[in-house]
């Protein structure tokens, strides 16, 4: 019976010791660990999304996202700083097949991998050899 007891508490203070080092690894979140490229790109879609609500239709170049520059200051300087290749004239889309073309990316993605930004806003990190695999992809369907 002593060893039942003993069992038992055991299981308790284990459970009880996982449960703490789950809280303790929420506790201990490191945001400078997010690819900054990936935040910069979350920027960038907001800004480029507030675009085409505003105007109607997509923007076609830089200029296009000057008027909001003051309202998405991240995302404009994201755009114009020319770290990042940016697909102009795509619609934000939230479904379908629009919303699964790719908006924009970084440009060193080719050779260390890195995050991609499509039409709906999801942002999605590949490796770098999933990259090459990825823009193959895009040309054997004919996407640009």
């Amino acid at each position: 019976m002593l060893i039942i007891g003993f069992a038992i508490c055991l299981l308790v203070v284990s459970g009880g010791l996982a449960f703490y080092r789950l809280l303790w690894e929420f506790e201990t979140y490191d945001p400078s660990l997010v690819d900054p490229r990936q935040t910069e790109l979350r920027h960038f879609y907001h800004l480029f999304k507030a675009c085409y609500a505003a105007k109607g239709n997509a923007p076609q170049s830089l200029q296009d996202l000057d008027a909001l520059k003051q309202q998405h200051p991240m995302g404009y300087v994201a755009a114009a700083n020319g770290d990042l290749v940016i697909r102009w004239g795509r619609t934000p889309a939230k479904s379908g097949p629009e919303s699964e073309q790719l908006l924009a990316y970084p440009a060193d993605i080719r050779l260390k991998g890195g995050p991609m930004l499509f039409a709906d806003g999801t942002i999605v990190t590949y490796q770098k050899t999933w990259v090459e695999d990825m823009f193959r992809s895009f040309r054997e369907k004919g996407i640009d």
